[in-house]
């Protein structure tokens, strides 16, 4: 494997995990939106029972906890940052001629401090 499929490949993998990281923390923020809403409806017109209504007014804490705990919209974040950064190490070997060894020690530098 090539210094270039290198980081194609956690280029690829860092996209992956920033775009999955962001849908799920929309995801859940649309949940605790819609049960907060459906709570509130429910209650105003008598609809469903008190304790249906008890565990959809619930779920947007459960929620908040989950997402606080979990911190995906953060981790969306941090991933963008890497992929940035590993993305710019590739155009440099790509298209401005920077030797593999070069590339290759910057890539151990960013990986060092962007773990930290």
């Amino acid at each position: 494997m090539t210094l270039a499929d290198d980081l194609i490949e956690r280029i690829s993998g860092c996209r992956r995990n920033a775009r999955g990281n962001y849908f799920v923390a929309y995801f859940f923020l649309c949940v605790a939106v819609v049960a907060s809403a459906t709570a509130t409806i429910s209650v105003a017109s008598g609809s469903f029972p008190k304790e249906l209504n008890a565990a959809l007014a619930a779920v947007p804490g459960i929620i908040l906890l989950v997402t606080s705990t979990f911190k995906f919209e953060a981790r969306s974040g941090w991933w963008w940052d890497k992929y940035y950064g590993l993305d710019a190490l590739y155009r440099q070997l790509k298209y401005e001629a920077a030797s593999e060894s070069d590339i290759s020690k910057k890539m151990t530098e960013f990986l060092s401090a962007h773990g930290k």
